[in-house]
C-alpha cells in the first residue's frame, strides 16, 4: 500500500469518531482504529500474547523466572551472567515477560494467578 493511502486511512479513521459524540470515542480511536488500520495496511503486525494462569502456591514465581531465563538463553547470554545479573539486581520479574517471537512464537508471556490477576 501507498504511504498516501495509508496516511489517508489514518486521517478518515482520526476525523469520524472526533465528530462523533460517543463518549468512548477517543479511546477507542487509539485502541481500536489507528492500531487495526496500521495492520491492514502491513505496517504493523498484530501481537500475540501467551496467558499462564497457575493456582495459589502452585510455583507462579518458578514460572515467570523459568519463562525468564529461558528467553534470555534464547537471545544469547550465557548462564551465568543471567544468573548473576538477576542475585545482583535481586530482580522481581514481573508478570509480563517480553518474548522473542521468531523463536518462540510469542510476544510476550503473561503469567499470573487465576484468583488473584495482579499478584
Amino acid at each position: 500500500m501507498h504511504f498516501l493511502k495509508i496516511v489517508k486511512l489514518i486521517h478518515r479513521r482520526l476525523i469520524s469518531p472526533i465528530y462523533s459524540r460517543g463518549k468512548n470515542s477517543i479511546s477507542k480511536l487509539f485502541i481500536v482504529h489507528i492500531p487495526l488500520t496500521l495492520q491492514r495496511a502491513k505496517v504493523i503486525r498484530s501481537l500475540k500474547p501467551a496467558f499462564i494462569s497457575t493456582m495459589t502456591k502452585s510455583g507462579t514465581w518458578y514460572n515467570r523466572e523459568f519463562f525468564y531465563f529461558y528467553n534470555q538463553l534464547l537471545e544469547g547470554k550465557k548462564r551465568s551472567e543471567i544468573i548473576d545479573y538477576m542475585l545482583k539486581k535481586r530482580m522481581k520479574i514481573p508478570s509480563l515477560i517480553k518474548a522473542n517471537n521468531n523463536k518462540l512464537g510469542y510476544d510476550a508471556f503473561f503469567i499470573s494467578h487465576w484468583l488473584c490477576p495482579s499478584f
